[in-house]
């Protein structure tokens, strides 16, 4: 061979060397980064698919119109979450009033906020418990998609989840530094992540059980735990000015606890009993992590062992009817488990990859799913959009039974949404009486109504259909024509020739003969 080939061959495997360096450096790294980046855009696809499908994605953004109207939750609608969100997206969802484009808005800007909350989760994983690496891994678990796309929805649960983890963040970084400013930001995230959901209660009596331990050992001194409440403690006091202006502090009680309690008996099975395979992966690795957090002693591990514990207790043996319902203990029990696979690295460099290689596969199966489940509704992402295109500002909608589309319309009742089981346990829970759905329609003449019968969701869960309300198919008959979307009807346009006039007082929309 001759002097240059050598040279050449050198080159070659000098250069093949570097690549294989690099590869062991950076290699998990950016299989990790890559993984993210087509998670991300998935969901910011899909964005122009699942946000009419979603029904909780309608009930909040008819909420945020509903206030941007004028009209105050629980008192003027029925509502049993915390109100913060509506009142945040009211001006932006009124932007959009009678547009079904406002949708993907709100849903873009939720997945927006779900990559902050990662943000978060990464640095909580980087700074406390392991290395960039893991960090970085937790975040990618959390974001892997299943079969149920939650960072897309527009929830007050995505919302409260994003504070939760921004002050644990922060309530880290003050275990850390002392730094006062770290303290005071934790203790208002956690107080927002109330407004958003009370869900957060669970989790944030957790978080004070831990302060007050670290006060009592005086991680925590008493000054900075002074200043740190005095925004949690004056915004309680403006919620419950507000609930007092509004004279309905024992109808917010009602609708957001005695009604969620009573919720819980409605259904016939209250929990999901098996996890789906990733999910049962993912839990026992959470435990894995809580038992690596007592042997390391690092105590922010073991505030999210604690964390991670306690909502596994509460989801698999209380009321958890859905698999959303488990979006928080994701978020916990990668945080708690994730980093405990870094010990194990150190033994095995492998683990890394299996962890990945789990990733992809997740990827992969989701997409499938989603592919499958576009295809079997192609109609029912436009419903919402062809209510909204076809109504006017004085115009009721009906939802139906266990559908939601009414985005812009205005409510026949006090109950609007899942009739036939909000209503149910709203009735016995004493806030308000069913609505008689026959005497509103022949009152109202919604443009848009159910055409069937609607059914007690708990009984029909359990095989024992009963009807709720009976809707009199000859008033259907009579007054509406079918729609191309199965039992939603349209009313007829000789009885919709009303005017729609906008009141010059108080500046709502009515018909003239209203």
């Amino acid at each position: 061979m001759t002097e240059q080939g050598m040279e050449l061959k050198e080159k070659v495997k000098a250069g093949i060397g570097k690549a294989v360096t690099y590869w062991k450096q950076y290699g998990a790294e950016a299989a990790l980064w890559a993984d993210l980046i087509a998670v991300a855009v998935l969901y910011a696809m899909m964005t122009a698919h699942v946000p009419t499908q979603n029904g909780d994605n309608i009930e909040h953004i008819h909420s945020s119109f509903l206030i941007a109207q004028g009209q105050v939750p629980y008192r003027d609608f029925f509502q049993h979450h915390n109100p913060l969100m509506w009142y945040l997206f009211a001006p932006l969802v009124n932007l959009f009033a009678y547009n079904a484009t406002v949708t993907e808005v709100v849903c873009l800007i939720s997945l927006l906020v779900f990559l902050k909350s990662l943000v978060y989760v990464y640095r909580i994983s980087a700074e406390f418990l392991s290395d960039k690496l893991w960090g970085l891994a937790a975040a990618a678990v959390i974001a892997a998609p299943g079969y149920k796309l939650y960072a897309v929805d527009f929830r007050p649960d995505n919302y409260m989840i994003f504070c939760l983890t921004a002050g644990i963040y922060y309530y880290f970084r003050y275990l850390k530094g002392q730094k006062p400013f770290h303290l005071i930001a934790a203790f208002a995230w956690f107080f927002i992540s109330f407004l958003f959901a009370q869900k957060a209660l669970f989790p944030l009596a957790v978080l004070g059980v831990t302060g007050l331990y670290f006060w009592h050992k005086r991680a925590i001194k008493t000054a900075d735990m002074a200043k740190a409440l005095v925004f949690p403690l004056a915004g309680a006091a403006a919620f419950w000015g507000y609930l007092c202006y509004y004279d309905m502090v024992t109808l917010y009680y009602a609708s957001n606890y005695t009604f969620n309690l009573n919720l819980v008996q409605g259904f016939e099975m209250t929990r999901i009993v098996d996890f789906p395979p990733y999910m049962a992966v993912l839990m026992w690795l959470g435990f894995f992590g809580a038992a690596a957090a007592v042997v390391c002693k690092n105590r922010y591990w073991i505030v999210l062992a604690l964390l991670f514990v306690t909502e596994f207790v509460q989801r698999k043996f209380y009321f958890s009817p859905y698999s959303y319902y488990f979006w928080m203990l994701v978020y916990f029990a990668a945080l708690c488990g994730v980093p405990a696979l870094g010990l194990l690295r150190r033994k095995c460099r492998a683990v890394i990859w299996l962890v990945i290689a789990g990733l992809y596969w997740v990827f992969y199966n989701t997409l499938i799913f989603q592919r499958e489940v576009i295809a079997m509704q192609p109609e029912r992402k436009y419903l919402p959009d062809y209510i909204a295109r076809n109504i006017s500002p004085c115009d009721y909608v009906f939802n139906g039974d266990g559908m939601m589309y009414n985005l812009f319309g205005k409510d026949p009742a006090y109950y609007w949404q899942l009739i036939g089981q909000l209503d149910v346990v709203g009735d016995a829970t004493g806030i308000k009486p069913k609505p008689d759905i026959n005497a509103l329609i022949l009152k109202l003449r919604p443009k848009f109504v159910y055409g069937k019968s609607y059914f007690n969701k708990f009984s029909d869960e359990s095989g024992r259909p009963e009807v709720v309300h009976y809707v009199d198919r000859d008033i259907i008959n009579a007054y509406y024509n079918a729609t191309r979307f199965g039992s939603v009807y349209q009313l007829k346009p000789e009885f919709d020739k009303r005017k729609c006039i906008k009141d010059g007082v108080d500046g709502k929309w009515h018909f003239a003969d209203e």
